[in-house]
Formats: C-alpha cells, sequence, structure tokens
C-alpha cells in the first residue's frame, strides 16, 4: 500500500435496515452461482464484489475495463453514497464527521453480504476478529480518494474513512490492504443482467433503455416484462 499524508474520518455509518423503496438483488457475474454483484434497483445499477478488487489501485483496475473488468467502469460520487442510503435505509443514517461506537456486528450483515469481507483478521486463539467491506472511490473533483464501507472490530465501529496523498504520489495508484475499488456497471455484461434486464430498467445508460434499430427503443415497461425471478438479498 502506497503511503499517504493522513487519514481522515470524514462521516459515519449508522446502520440500519433496509429501505422499502429499494431492492438490492443479489446475482452472478461470470459463472452460475457465484453470487458476485448486486443490483439496486431504485437505480438499475449493478455493483460488484469488493472481493473482486480488493488490494488493488483505480489505476490497476482502469487499465484493465477492456479485458477482466470490461463493461464495468468507476462509480460516481453520489452513486456511491446513493448506494449506501438504499442499503442502509435512508440519507439521514449517514451523519455528519464523527463516531459511533457499541455498533453491532449484525449491523454490518447487509453490506458484507453484498460486497464480501475485504479484510478479515483474527488471532490464533480467536479472541481477536476484524473485517472490513471497503471500497476506493474518487470523489467528483477527483482531489480526493475516499475509501468507504463498513468496518468491524472488536469496538464494534463501523465508518468511512478519506485518503489523502501527499507529495507527488498518483492519488490513483495508492491501493489499500483494507479494501478493493468500487465498480458499477450499466446491465448486459452480467449473468444476472443478461437473464433479468429488467434490474437495470431505472437505469437510463442501461442498454435495455438505449434506443435501437429505427426508433425502436427497449422501454422500461418492456424490461419489467422480462424475468421475474429474482434471488433477493435475506
Amino acid at each position: 500500500m502506497k503511503n499517504f499524508t493522513k487519514l481522515a474520518l470524514v462521516s459515519l455509518l449508522a446502520i440500519g435496515s433496509f429501505s422499502a423503496n429499494a431492492d438490492i438483488v443479489k446475482g452472478d457475474w461470470k459463472q452460475q452461482g457465484d453470487r458476485l454483484s448486486f443490483a439496486d434497483t431504485e437505480t438499475g445499477i449493478e455493483w460488484l464484489a469488493l472481493t473482486e478488487t480488493t488490494n488493488k489501485s483505480i489505476n490497476q483496475i482502469s487499465a484493465l475495463f477492456d479485458t477482466t473488468y470490461k463493461g464495468w467502469r468507476l462509480p460516481t460520487e453520489d452513486e456511491v453514497y446513493t448506494m449506501m442510503t438504499h442499503v442502509f435505509g435512508d440519507a439521514s443514517k449517514i451523519p455528519g464527521v464523527g463516531e459511533h461506537d457499541n455498533i453491532q456486528k449484525s449491523d454490518t450483515y447487509q453490506f458484507y453480504s453484498s460486497f464480501g469481507k475485504s479484510w478479515i483478521t483474527q488471532n490464533s486463539a480467536s479472541t481477536f476478529y476484524a473485517y472490513t467491506s471497503m471500497g476506493l472511490h474518487v470523489s467528483d473533483d477527483e482531489n480526493k480518494l475516499l475509501l468507504t464501507g463498513v468496518e468491524y472490530v472488536d469496538t464494534k465501529e463501523s465508518r468511512i474513512r478519506m485518503l489523502q496523498s501527499y507529495g507527488n504520489v498518483n492519488l490513483f495508484d495508492i491501493s489499500s490492504r483494507y479494501g478493493g475499488v468500487y465498480l458499477v456497471s450499466d446491465g448486459g455484461y452480467t449473468i444476472a443482467s443478461l437473464n433479468d434486464p429488467s434490474i437495470n430498467a431505472m437505469n437510463a445508460n442501461s442498454p435495455a433503455n438505449v434506443p435501437i434499430g429505427f426508433g425502436g427503443v427497449f422501454t422500461l415497461g418492456l424490461a419489467f416484462l422480462v424475468g421475474s425471478k429474482r434471488n433477493k438479498l435475506a
């Protein structure tokens, strides 16, 4: 991991339940049953498990967009926080700067069930256990590298963190042993979305919603008619 000037808390997740309005649907990426993607059907955006990008930098991932990660892209800052709002309940559960103690392990379940655990450690006696489910993403002004997600340790804390580089270190060359890189897809590149395009129906950039032929389009209504069976996250 590259060095950085400071690791600062910029916000914190007080974790709640799923929003009744948001439908988080687990799915498969490359193989049936791999469970490496999930869709936020309220936005129509798919997210890749952080286990697939762990300990990599933005630049390392970007170099593989034509091969390994074909069909995936980096999310905007707003897309990351919108996803968190949907997973954790509502925007009021993401307050300002601060720490929140006594977060129960079960409270982080929804997040790491979607993204996987990007880092795990425990001692030989199993008396200490910690894990993270965090991803790197870039601020919209491209001046900050954010490491965002959930962290569980014996103190039961969960937080959002911000990384800032220093000197001439390229921000996009920084990686983290504690997290991966957030990647999103607008549809058409996962087994889940190919089998059920309706999971991307609310995404205007979804292939199912792009005009084709002589003015013909796959509309939202048509997308919802294709495939109805979903494996919802418990």
